[in-house]
């Protein structure tokens, strides 16, 4: 492993020029301004930010498409992977760059720093950091327009502010370079560097670890992500599919199998979980009335039910069969079955779907044999649209010719 320094200016030429890219491990770009603005601020007070991790390697790479916009060209000489720091470097490019995202401007009074809006557009006291920074003007001519708008400031003071915030672009970073380390390897150390804190989410890690053995899997599962997304169902996400692939490759349908499951397994229960989620979505939408997920209470209640429609035929359920399945979800969700104890949950109902009969073992296990759901009036009185119950009532309505007054 090498060491070295950079400046945040030729961090950004080198992701223009292609020498800075993204491998596949690398999760979306995912900051909001008001972080990005926080990074900013940080930089401009020359607080630590952090060190950035690069991977140079012989190796080919199937990568990630940044998040930003302007040039991006294929390197001249050998390019280098980014590890640890792609929401900073992200986040910094669209700074440098003016992007809509990350449109910061500088308050030269109060030494704040926040996303344009229309307010901060009319005050006076309110500059764009990427003219700054793109050296529009120089300080001397700015600091005049400015004191003429801005008498109470004085011109000394004005000067060393934007002067600080130009002199962002010589921050130098702390960067180590892994050197011709294997892919599984390098997947280890990403999963290690961001376990810390919360920087990423277990769907996040568990599928660095995936691509790490399956080269192109996350581009399989954001594709598909995309396509039901675009009919309303974004609860089918990235993270989603991957939890249904982990039930029905792992023994246990956690994440933590895909260390260890053979790819012929992986590759065999991502065309279930394809199979699946064509099968059920179709269902709640025409069968229950269910248009969009943004109506479902619990995401992961619908986990079991990828897995037993994958795992069947690719042929139409019975009507008895699609009702039960109907009743079994919404059993779960009026039950709160994975409001706690999401992995027990999981355990037991993908045991049931493996058995010889897995809806009845679904039923048994959610005890639903010898008793009908029933529904309270203390279980509606009073309640929000977090209520396990909403999404029953609205169902009710729409099937009793309800209308709705805003959409």
């Amino acid at each position: 492993m090498r060491t070295t320094t950079a400046d945040i200016r030729s961090l950004i030429d080198r992701i223009d020029r292609g020498e800075i890219r993204l491998p596949e491990i690398q999760r979306g770009y995912v900051w909001k301004p008001p972080k990005v603005a926080g990074l900013v601020d940080s930089l401009y007070r020359r607080f630590p930010t952090g060190s950035l991790l690069l991977w140079e390697t012989t190796e080919e790479v199937i990568e990630r498409e940044p998040a930003i916009e302007g040039p991006n060209a294929r390197p001249l000489n050998k390019p280098q992977y980014l590890i640890d720091g792609q929401q900073r470097l992200t986040s910094l490019h669209r700074v440098f760059k003016g992007h809509e995202g990350a449109r910061i401007v500088f308050n030269v009074e109060s030494e704040r720093f926040q996303n344009e809006s229309a307010a901060t557009a009319k005050d006076a006291r309110w500059i764009r950091v990427h003219e700054l920074l793109a050296g529009g003007g120089d300080t001397y001519t700015l600091v005049g327009q400015l004191r003429e708008r801005l008498p109470n400031i004085e011109p000394k003071d004005l000067s060393d502010r934007i002067d600080r915030v130009k002199k962002i672009a010589d921050y130098s970073y702390y960067v180590e370079i892994l050197d011709d380390l294997p892919y599984e390897e390098v997947t280890d150390i990403f999963v290690r560097v961001n376990s810390r804190g919360v920087a990423l989410r277990a769907a996040d890690l568990a599928l660095a670890t995936l691509s790490s053995r399956w080269r192109g899997v996350i581009a399989k599962l954001e594709a598909e992500s995309e396509k039901w997304q675009s009919v309303g169902y974004s609860a089918v996400s990235v993270g989603f599919l991957a939890r249904c692939v982990a039930a029905l490759a792992t023994e246990a349908g956690s994440f933590h199998g895909f260390a260890s499951a053979p790819l012929e397994a992986l590759e065999e229960a991502w065309s279930c979980t394809q199979r699946g989620v064509a099968h059920l979505v179709p269902l709640l939408k025409n069968n229950v009335g269910v248009a969009t997920s943004e109506l479902l209470p619990a995401t992961n209640a619908l986990v079991p039910l990828v897995a037993f429609l994958g795992s069947r035929p690719d042929v139409p359920l019975t009507e008895n069969e699609a009702n039960a399945v109907i009743y079994w979800l919404f059993g779960a969700f009026i039950q709160g079955r994975y409001s706690s104890a999401v992995e027990t949950a999981f355990a037991q109902d993908l045991a049931a779907i493996r058995s010889p009969k897995p809806l009845e073992s679904l039923f048994s296990t959610l005890r639903l044999f010898g008793q009908r759901l029933t529904v309270t009036e203390d279980a509606l009185a009073g309640r929000t649209d977090r209520s396990p119950y909403f999404l029953l009532s609205y169902l009710v309505a729409r099937r009793a010719g309800a209308k709705d007054w805003w959409h």
